[in-house]
């Protein structure tokens, strides 16, 4: 799992309601010798952290639209990117999690790889 942008989201809204969000994509492509396939599979996931079952997938889009959709999350919702390290301190679970529910909605034919 090659993460390209985690994103996270933790704030107060105007109505109290606090708000502790991951969003982000990843590449789960395979190395072939000493490059990757062109068959790269690209993740794009969310969920609120520390809620059971609570994160999802969505089928993976273009490039051009990953990177209006990131700098939408990033600059528009307020998710500030941070690092794999520090995505495991605040989502310990986060790996388990993604091998459970991604491997369960793609063989349910609810999310494709691009």
């Amino acid at each position: 799992m090659a993460f390209k942008f985690i994103g996270w989201c933790c704030e107060t809204d105007d109505k109290g309601s606090k708000h502790d969000k991951i969003w982000g994509y990843f590449d789960n492509g395979e190395p072939e010798g000493d490059r990757w396939s062109q068959t790269q599979k690209v993740y794009v996931f969310w969920g609120a952290r520390g809620k059971k079952n609570t994160i999802h997938f969505k089928d993976a889009v273009l490039d051009h639209d990953l990177t209006k959709l990131r700098d939408n999350k990033r600059f528009g919702k307020g998710y500030e990117p941070i690092s794999e390290e520090k995505l495991l301190k605040i989502w310990p679970t986060f790996h388990e999690d993604v091998d459970m529910k991604l491997c369960f909605d793609v063989l349910a034919n609810r999310v494709m790889p691009r």
